[in-house]
């Protein structure tokens, strides 16, 4: 009688840990994502992360496999002032580099860009 117990015990356990074990599975930390900061000035000049860049160097530089890349996600920070054309080179580089656009929600009014909707 007592090893007729134990089994549905022991049966009851091991689903116990399989389900455990199917839950904890599918869990993981993604690693942190960084973002290339990409900014349009009003005159359409190019810098990313801080380095003024040529707008011919532009598709090469924000490449994810660019030496010091951040990641295959550039986010577009561009002044109300910025010619429209200069931004779509800029997202068409951005493809080109076979990276990800994300556009800044919001810049400091400090240095005269607009800040939110």
């Amino acid at each position: 009688m007592r090893t007729e117990r134990a089994a549905p015990r022991r049966v009851r356990a091991a689903l116990a840990l399989a389900f455990l074990g199917a839950g904890l599975g599918g869990c993981y930390v993604p690693r942190p994502v960084g973002h290339t900061q990409l900014h349009i000035a009003a005159d359409g000049a190019y810098t990313v992360d801080g380095v003024p860049v040529a707008p011919q160097e532009l598709s090469a530089r924000l490449s994810p496999t660019a030496p010091g890349a951040q990641s295959g996600i550039v986010e577009i920070e561009a002044t109300p002032a910025t010619a429209a054309k200069s931004i779509l080179f800029a997202v068409d580089a951005v493809k080109r580099a076979h990276a990800r656009v994300a556009f800044a929600s919001g810049v400091d009014s400090k240095q005269g860009r607009h800040d939110g909707p």
